[in-house]
């Protein structure tokens, strides 16, 4: 079993209780890594980075009201337009849905066991979080159990499944397939192709 850290940074806005302002995030990952093939490897780290590189960054965070007329206004600016499971949008919130919906896209190939949260705003305090069974029932309060919900299923997108069809434009890529992000077992050895390395790696520990 190996052990990962691994570091993102991303900008995004945050609209919520009628605040608006853009925050500069940073999120610590730490994972574990079973016996999985290197091609599953590189999907698995493929998936995280395209969630956080062409979604959350650039990204304005909303709570989950179903307003479809203001995501369609982000989303016309230039925007990605987020829903989140809170009325008042913090950065363990974020935490907490952006660790959820990684775990379930990484289908335990790759587990996500502990990460830590801070930014500008929030005086770049650290928050960290780790993943035990005493935790579930408090996550559930606040992610739900709803698998309309984009934090809560394995795809790619990030809007939830039952909005207004209008939506759907917002994310053209529907499945892990046509992203070419299937894991090894799902494609023909023929269909294999080239996957970039991640450059995020900032600690590998082998002895985990």
């Amino acid at each position: 079993m190996i052990s990962i850290k691994y570091d993102y940074n991303f900008i995004a806005g945050v609209r919520s209780n009628e605040f608006n302002f853009l925050n500069d995030y940073k999120i610590e990952l730490h994972l574990v890594i079973d016996d999985i093939s290197e091609y599953d490897q590189r999907v698995a780290f493929a998936r995280i980075d395209y969630l956080m590189y062409n979604i959350i960054d650039n990204a304005i965070f909303i709570p989950d009201n179903d307003d479809i007329g203001l995501m369609i206004d982000i989303s016309e600016i230039g925007y990605v337009p987020i829903s989140l499971p809170s009325e008042t949008i913090v950065d363990q919130i974020i935490q907490v849905v952006l660790v959820n919906k990684l775990n379930l896209l990484l289908d335990d190939k790759v587990q996500i066991f502990e990460s830590d949260i801070s930014s500008l705003r929030g005086g770049y305090v650290k928050y960290s979080y780790k993943l035990f069974d005493d935790d579930i029932e408090y996550d559930k309060k606040i992610l739900g159990y709803d698998t309309a919900k984009w934090w809560n299923n394995n795809s790619p997108l990030y809007y939830n499944k039952d909005n207004n069809a209008k939506i759907i434009d917002f994310n053209e890529a529907r499945s892990w397939k046509l992203l070419d992000l299937s894991w090894e077992s799902d494609i023909d050895t023929d269909d294999k192709h080239d996957i970039p390395a991640h450059n995020n790696i900032i600690r590998v520990d082998f002895n985990a």
